[in-house]
């Protein structure tokens, strides 16, 4: 098994970079640097020549300027042998890869893909739409049905306090009439008057026995009205937060605008009756 070849980017005067050189997969000669872009051939040469610069000015005067300066040629021309193999393998690399780019095979193989992918996700897209399009539908349907159901309720408890508003005027006339037919009695003689008096309190007591239970089965059937409109209220409420909800994933999936949606859709309405409301 061949080792892993390091980086020989120069990072000081005597410390190379030493980070592994990861190869490429495909065809093409061997990387020489690691994959910092900063990493190459030419960068490489002048961090050589910079370093070299200044190793020989801090030994300017004790140092052979001709000796070294031969010795200094002779490595840069080592060095530009070096950078033209290592340049003619990246022009190699980058024919290699202008070959693939041109490959028509290849571009239509990825175009196919790129379009079969992009049909998948519209049919998901439409599925998701055609989905919730049905469940708006059914929460209308339903949210139409409470309210219907609603209205029934109320009516027949607004029929029933019309009932006994109409049974409590009842009870006023006949006391009215007892009342008469008392006024009636008292003028006859004194016994007869005493049991007129006694009379007309029996059926003082038995009126106000009935108006009391009448105004105590008026103020049950208010407190029903009040529940009937508390759990409507409350049902509306939750029929509109689903609504809400259902147009909200509705527009997230068409794309529409989120705000005022439901007003452009056909068949949107709204009841006079349900508006007051």
């Amino acid at each position: 098994m061949t080792a892993n070849k390091v980086c020989p980017f120069p990072l000081t005067a005597d410390r190379a970079c030493g980070r592994t050189v990861v190869q490429r997969s495909g065809p093409g000669r061997p990387r020489i640097y690691c994959d910092d872009p900063k990493h190459n051939a030419v960068a490489r040469l002048r961090a050589d020549e910079r370093f070299r610069a200044r190793a020989q000015h801090g030994d300017a005067e004790t140092a052979r300027p001709v000796t070294e300066r031969v010795s200094a040629l002779g490595a840069a021309l080592d060095r530009l042998g070096n950078l033209k193999a290592e340049l003619r393998a990246e022009l190699t690399d980058a024919e290699e890869l202008a070959a693939d780019l041109t490959d028509l095979d290849l571009v239509a193989t990825e175009l196919r893909a790129v379009e079969a992918a992009a049909e998948a996700r519209v049919a998901q897209a439409r599925a998701a739409q055609a989905a919730a399009e049905h469940d708006a539908a059914l929460a209308r349907r339903e949210r139409d049905a409470a309210h219907e159901l609603t209205e029934i309720a109320l009516d027949a408890a607004e029929e029933a306090i019309a009932t006994r508003d109409a049974s409590a005027e009842t009870v006023i006339r006949i006391r009215q009439d007892c009342d008469q037919q008392i006024a009636r009695v008292t003028a006859v003689d004194d016994a007869a008057l005493i049991r007129a008096n006694a009379e007309r309190e029996r059926l003082r007591v038995v009126a106000d026995t009935a108006l009391n239970e009448l105004r105590e089965e008026l103020s049950a059937q208010h407190d029903v009205v009040a529940v009937l409109r508390a759990e409507h209220a409350a049902e509306l409420a939750t029929l509109r937060t689903e609504h809400h909800r259902i147009v909200a994933t509705l527009t997230t999936h068409a794309g529409l605008p989120a705000h005022g949606w439901h007003r452009r859709r056909p068949g949107y309405r709204r009841t006079g009756r349900l508006a007051r409301r």
